[in-house]
């Protein structure tokens, strides 16, 4: 979903993307959900996957600038305390933006 979206901003300039609750860094979302995704792709879990090595597929705030051109809606629920806090917050912020 959103986290894709906005993500696909980094490959195709300019485009427009709308996400919903978006994840905005992987490592930050529910453990077990992302322990499977990194052992059905990278054979690995997340207590040894090095997320470092591969911040900017796994984090959009790597490289906010690389968005700079792209119009991304966000809809969050601010209700939803958690996508709220770790992600909708941390990502406005990175791309210049209160949030609040």
């Amino acid at each position: 979903g959103g986290f894709a979206a906005i993500r696909l901003g980094h490959f195709i300039p300019s485009i427009s993307s709308v996400a919903i609750n978006p994840q905005i860094e992987i490592k930050l979302y529910s453990k077990p959900t992302v322990n499977k995704f990194l052992k059905v792709c990278f054979n690995s879990s997340y207590d040894e996957f090095d997320f470092d090595s591969y911040g900017e597929r796994f984090n959009l705030m790597v490289k906010p600038e690389a968005l700079k051109n792209n119009r991304v809606i966000i809809a969050q629920n601010i209700h939803d305390e958690t996508h709220f806090y770790n992600h909708y917050l941390p990502y406005c912020k990175a791309v210049g933006y209160d949030g609040k």
